[in-house]
């Protein structure tokens, strides 16, 4: 019989004290909560201070950023006027050679057309002096042939009896003159064509010499 209470006793013991263990484990239950909030509060503080050091990071590192691109900027502006500049300088080079070149070849031109021009001024006075004569007198052996210039000019032109050369003083040998002078006047079918008519040693050349 004592034994049996004494099992009773220890049972009983047992129970209380499982019962009791239960209380405090259910009493610590509750107790985690706050520690869990806690470290919840703790992260989401070091992502605000996380995010705090990155904005402040940038906003730092943005200064050094427009700087570097107003110095591309700057940088790309003046390339592009140095090329304008260099661009501006070789036109101006270029109107200034062209108008050299156009001022020399004017200058070489009136100096070449002066230049002919007085070189031509004798001729051109000697030629106005013979077309202004009216007759022509050629000495010759057999008599001095006098013949109307103004006429033979006019009729024929100067080439016909100077050719191609510049007309001056009229100078023929005998055989060219008769051919000159004696075939046109056959070809034509007037003026004189016999010794006497042209060549005159005291009476006045025929008509049409």
């Amino acid at each position: 019989m004592h034994k049996k209470l004494c099992l009773i006793g220890m049972l009983s013991l047992l129970t209380l004290s499982g019962c009791g263990q239960q209380e405090e484990k259910k009493a610590e239950a509750p107790g985690s909560a706050p520690a869990v909030e806690q470290a919840v509060q703790e992260a989401q503080k070091a992502v605000g201070t996380a995010l705090q050091q990155a904005e402040q990071t940038i906003s730092q590192a943005a200064p050094a950023v427009e700087e570097a691109v107003k110095a591309t900027q700057d940088a790309g502006q003046a390339v592009v006027k140095e090329a304008g500049q260099a661009a501006e300088v070789v036109q101006e080079k270029a109107a200034a050679a062209v108008e050299a070149a156009q001022e020399e070849a004017a200058s070489l031109a009136a100096k070449g057309e002066k230049s002919v021009a007085e070189l031509a001024a004798p001729v051109v006075a000697e030629m106005d002096a013979a077309q202004a004569q009216e007759t022509v007198v050629l000495v010759n052996n057999q008599g001095k042939i006098t013949l109307s210039h103004r006429k033979h000019g006019d009729a024929h032109g100067c080439a016909a009896c100077h050719g191609e050369q510049t007309p001056g003083p009229l100078t023929l040998g005998k055989e060219a003159g008769h051919a000159l002078c004696l075939g046109c006047h056959k070809e034509k079918q007037a003026g004189p064509t016999s010794c006497t008519q042209c060549h005159q040693k005291k009476t006045a050349a025929v008509e049409g010499c």
